[in-house]
């Protein structure tokens, strides 16, 4: 199965916004699936309204992520544009999704923290680190 997705960076205060899957242990970007004839943009917009009752502005895309990995003896491909976006200082986030909870991870837990997808961490942290995200990251041959 084939899946488009759409996630999204924003960091304030040397720390960046991640969720949590709470029964199954690990953070990722926020975001999720972009809708047939929606724009990642604003699945984007959607997604964060949706799970975190945020209003973000200006996404902006960073780079396309694809990977591939097995699910319940089925294989996943997933292909994720990646956004900068920005939310106001004064928005608190509180999740609307009963399995995830949403939290400012700083750049050390970052680090430390089961992050997925695995192939996706290195280039956060440098891009957390001040590099420039690679146009495009694929675990794929």
């Amino acid at each position: 199965m084939t899946h488009l997705l759409s996630r999204g960076i924003t960091a304030r205060e040397g720390k960046i916004l991640l969720a949590y899957y709470i029964e199954k242990g690990y953070w990722f970007l926020p975001g999720g699936h972009i809708e047939p004839g929606e724009s990642g943009a604003r699945a984007l917009i959607r997604e964060c309204q949706e799970e975190m009752n945020i209003n973000i502005s200006s996404p902006t895309a960073l780079t396309t992520f694809e990977h591939a990995y097995e699910d319940k003896e089925e294989i996943q491909h997933e292909i994720t544009i990646i956004y900068k976006f920005d939310v106001a200082l004064e928005e608190n986030v509180d999740s609307q999704i009963p399995h995830l909870t949403f939290d400012w991870v700083s750049e050390e837990k970052f680090a430390e923290i089961k992050f997925l997808p695995k192939a996706l961490k290195e280039p956060m942290q440098g891009y957390l680190s001040g590099e420039t995200m690679p146009q495009f990251v694929s675990t794929l041959e």
